[in-house]
């Protein structure tokens, strides 16, 4: 992610605002959103069983109360950081799979091969 990126996701997590009122609140509000966002995606990933490691892209930004644009970067880092895999449905809507879904989903993958 170049520098560009990251100015705007900051950008989008803030708002306008939130670079009118630098400082010590920035940091605050990036760190708690991300801290939710974490908090959402271990609940996702690990404690929800019907999700079973599937993320809906929309799903997550509107549970984490965050724009699409800043859940997508963050669920970028998630499937890089463990060798997740996304996909796009014929509507397109955007599923990231993790651990136990992305098992189950290369499965069904092999055996239409």
């Amino acid at each position: 992610m170049n520098n560009y990126e990251i100015i705007f996701a900051i950008f989008l997590l803030l708002g306008i605002s939130g670079f009118v009122n630098c400082g010590i609140s920035v940091a605050i509000d990036i760190s708690v959103k991300l801290q939710f966002m974490d908090r959402e995606f271990r609940s996702l990933v690990l404690r929800n069983s019907k999700s079973n490691g599937k993320i809906n892209l929309f799903e997550f930004a509107v549970e984490s109360g965050v724009h699409g644009a800043i859940a997508r970067w963050y669920l970028n880092r998630k499937a890089k950081q463990f060798s997740a895999f996304t996909e796009r449905d014929e509507l397109g809507e955007e599923f990231y799979y993790f651990g136990e879904s992305k098992r189950h989903y290369l499965a069904l993958l092999s055996e239409d091969s």
